[in-house]
């Protein structure tokens, strides 16, 4: 038995006079032990450790998948004499790569979260990321949702998110010829940032799983989408290996938004569109602030295409907010949207 590469989870860092716990990634062998940041590190393996070792000690975090390691550690809150320690035994394993990223606040009390794709730890990523957040004094009343770039990944993950920002509804529906293909996602659980105000970001490169989130919380009405038009994958395959080496890719089902509309070549159609220039986002925003939004009527029509569309039609909405890369024109859409109130209403109508 081959093992891989593994790692434990836990990032330390140099604080005074003592190494301390910074970062426990999600669904690690560190957080799955109780491991939480903040935690004095005593000894690894038996061994003392001090400050001035700490990029050592985090490459020995790394190793292979199933081998072990012992790290004492002690509560930064207590000041027992001496205090209280605990040792815990971590077994190395898989940790997902990071895809959530929590990056500079926009404008004051808007944060912006970033995923740059999905695989089977973002979910608990994000929603460690957002509680964090949200526990701060005082919490974001908005958050901005990045999604630029993201070439999807891992749909379940991406349902997972959308499920932790809506309270109820419909995410998304996969439908098939074959029964077993047929599948309707709805949201369980409940919105964790507490109602803040949304903005999701797209362009397009957007694709995919990430048009799915993006598509579900447009259709729920729970988020003001960004951008320009998305790739338009909208399609779920298979991939089976063949005797001669080959693999054969089969469209198991198609990916339908919670009103019905197709993701596949469509895409998703922005609310707030910045592909046209600046001049034509201004006008867009006068009218928004006026209580009318200049793409209500190819929103209407994008959100009443049926599968299967004609490709000419599907293409003649997309070209009102052509896919374009993402720009920081994007983020002062976003930041100023945000700041209005009737525009933010505006651009939620649906």
């Amino acid at each position: 038995m081959i093992l891989g590469p593994g790692g434990t989870g836990l990032t330390l860092a140099a604080k005074g006079t003592h190494v301390v716990v910074t970062d426990v990634a999600a669904d690690s062998p560190a957080e799955n032990a109780g491991i939480a940041p903040g935690s004095i590190v005593l000894a690894i393996d038996g061994n003392a450790v001090w400050p001035g070792e700490v990029d050592t000690l985090n490459a020995g975090m790394n190793g292979i998948a199933g081998s072990t390691m012992s790290i004492t550690l002690q509560d930064p809150d207590d000041t027992d004499t001496p205090p209280d320690t605990s040792l815990v035994t971590l077994t190395r394993g898989y940790i997902p790569p990071q895809t959530v990223f929590t990056q500079d606040d926009i404008a004051p009390g808007v944060a912006l979260l970033r995923i740059t794709g999905f695989n089977k730890g973002t979910s608990d990523q994000f929603s460690a990321a957002v509680t964090a957040l949200m526990a701060q004094i005082p919490p974001p009343q908005s958050l901005v949702l990045d999604l630029r770039g993201n070439r999807g990944g891992v749909l379940p993950q991406a349902v997972l998110v959308a499920d932790s920002l809506l309270p109820t509804g419909e995410i998304a529906e996969a439908q098939g010829r074959d029964p077993d293909a047929t599948r309707i996602f709805k949201a369980e659980g409940s919105d964790l940032t507490n109602g803040a105000k949304l903005v999701v970001l797209v362009d397009g490169q957007t694709a995919s799983a990430a048009e799915i989130l993006a598509a579900s919380l447009a259709d729920n009405g729970r988020a003001v989408i960004v951008g320009s038009e998305t790739l338009g994958k909208g399609l779920v395959q298979t991939v089976t290996s063949l005797p001669d080496g080959g693999e054969l890719f089969i469209t198991w089902s198609r990916v339908l938004a919670p009103r019905g509309w197709p993701l596949q070549t469509l895409g998703v159609m922005p609310q707030v569109c910045t592909s046209l220039g600046t001049a034509a986002l201004e006008t867009q925003m006068a009218d928004l602030t006026a209580g009318q939004n200049l793409l209500a009527p190819v929103l209407a029509q994008a959100r009443a295409m049926r599968a299967p569309a004609n490709v000419e039609n599907l293409l003649a909405v997309r070209d009102h907010c052509p896919a374009v890369i993402g720009s920081d024109l994007d983020l002062t859409a976003a930041a100023w949207v945000l700041n209005n109130p009737t525009a933010y209403k505006t651009a939620l109508l649906h």
